[in-house]
């Protein structure tokens, strides 16, 4: 089936592991003119090819266009609309009769503003872990990142640390997608012609294109570009 709606809210890609593979997950809402609300739940190249086309058309009124979803129910019974595997397909603002029918139909009301959808509930060892990080790990202004690179070529190893920014804009120069090993998605080097993986140690068995989103961010001390 086909749904569309107006773009109410929309969450961030979201992880998932299945078959020792590194996924990905989106969640949106949708409604109408009168006020019906349907979420939807998008999964894999679907998720993020619909991510991708989200942040190029930020313009409202967004319109949303599901083409061959498929219906189902969340755990507490809600009605959900799900992807189908590939068949899936969203476009946002698509130049057809649907949309501007919908957008002729609310000239006399707002159509609504976009927010953003926090992830779901994280279980408590999860939260133990996160607010541990949080207590643990130093929080640095963007003028301090390089001493803190400095310190890892130092002890030959990675820091953390945490930045409180503000995002300036999304960075489209590097593009979306880079080449990573399907089990933990780190990117592949390229160690004398052969295929590397610098997290696992080894050759990935397999390896597939994956999404990297690049933001341009700010503190009061400078500037940095971070990628998720």
């Amino acid at each position: 089936m086909d749904v569309i709606g107006y773009l109410k809210s929309i969450g961030s890609l979201e992880e998932y592991c299945k078959d020792n593979e590194t996924k990905h997950k989106l969640r949106m809402v949708l409604t109408d003119n009168e006020d019906n609300d349907i979420e939807c739940v998008l999964f894999d190249e679907c998720s993020t090819n619909s991510f991708v086309n989200y942040v190029e058309n930020t313009k409202t009124p967004i319109i949303a266009v599901v083409l061959l979803a498929r219906i189902g129910f969340s755990e507490e019974g809600r009605l959900q609309v799900y992807s189908s595997f590939n068949a899936t397909k969203v476009q946002f603002k698509p130049c057809i009769k649907e949309v501007k029918d919908i957008i002729e139909g609310a000239k006399d009301c707002l159509s609504p503003v976009v927010s953003f959808l926090s992830q779901n509930m994280t279980p408590m060892t999860s939260q133990s872990s996160t607010s541990s990080m949080m207590h643990n790990t130093p929080i640095i202004d963007i003028s301090q990142i390089p001493d803190q690179e400095a310190l890892g070529c130092l002890l030959s190893q990675d820091t953390s640390f945490l930045i409180k920014c503000t995002i300036i804009k999304l960075d489209t120069h590097y593009g979306w997608l880079y080449s990573g090993y399907a089990k933990c998605a780190t990117k592949t080097k390229d160690q004398n012609g052969t295929l590397y993986c610098p997290t696992c140690k080894k050759q990935p068995e397999s390896v597939e294109s994956k999404l990297k989103i690049h933001y341009a961010v700010e503190d009061d001390t400078g500037k940095a570009t971070v990628i998720f």
